[in-house]
């Protein structure tokens, strides 16, 4: 998550997006590490290209259990009419 989040600093930083992290989750975690970054990196990009400019981007992870959650949620619009009815 980390490094995923140093290649959108510039990105976030220029929108003037405020990025909260809430991480409860702090042990290691066994994945394919370049599977979960571009999840990460698909969520937060995802975020940022409708989120307006400053925004408010939070992204929290925890454990449940034996699972590993992770969310991303912000202020921004949400997705149109037209893409909710697609989803």
């Amino acid at each position: 998550i980390a490094s995923v989040l140093r290649i959108l600093q510039h990105r976030i930083r220029e929108q003037g997006v405020e990025l909260v992290e809430e991480h409860e989750f702090d042990q290691p975690l066994s994945c394919r590490p370049g599977a979960f970054n571009q999840v990460v990196m698909n969520l937060m990009t995802n975020a940022l290209d409708v989120l307006p400019d400053g925004g408010r981007l939070v992204l929290a992870t925890q454990r449940r259990g034996n699972d590993f959650w992770m969310s991303v949620s912000d202020n921004g619009p949400g997705p149109s009419e037209a893409v909710r009815e697609k989803m």
